[in-house]
């Protein structure tokens, strides 16, 4: 989608950190550079206020949550909340752990707007020969 500079925000376990290594090797290798990243607990937004901070600041609208789905719903009311990026838009991009998530009000919890997501466009790969 020709982004050269994305935010990625991951949890500390190891599909976060799993998915933190591999896409930094492939942002490297496509001449992608990555800001105002974070590495959040399970559960927990602490320093999500500096990534807000920062991400306010930033050219950067692209913002990845390599995370289940709780969290990144989280992560994506605290932006919707945060008054420092109100008059940015931006495009998140879901991991398959909540790319899929069938219901918008049991992903949203009714904590923000589907109209704050809208034009979503997941990629969810089937198992078998992905070759």
């Amino acid at each position: 989608l020709n982004w050269t500079l994305v935010t990625p925000i991951y949890t500390n376990d190891a599909y976060g950190l799993s998915g933190q290594s591999q896409f930094t090797q492939q942002a490297q290798a496509n001449r992608i550079l990555l800001t105002c990243g974070r590495v959040i607990q399970p559960g927990q937004l602490n320093g999500i206020q500096d990534t807000i901070r920062c991400l306010s600041d930033s050219d950067s609208s692209v913002v990845l949550l390599w995370m289940p789905a709780t969290d990144a719903s989280n992560v994506i009311f605290a932006l919707y909340n945060a008054t420092d990026l109100s008059s940015k838009d931006l495009t998140f991009v879901a991991t398959d752990s909540w790319s899929n998530y069938q219901s918008f009000e049991s992903f949203s919890q009714g904590r923000f707007p589907l109209s704050y997501l809208e034009g979503t466009l997941g990629f969810t790969p089937e198992p078998g020969d992905q070759s």
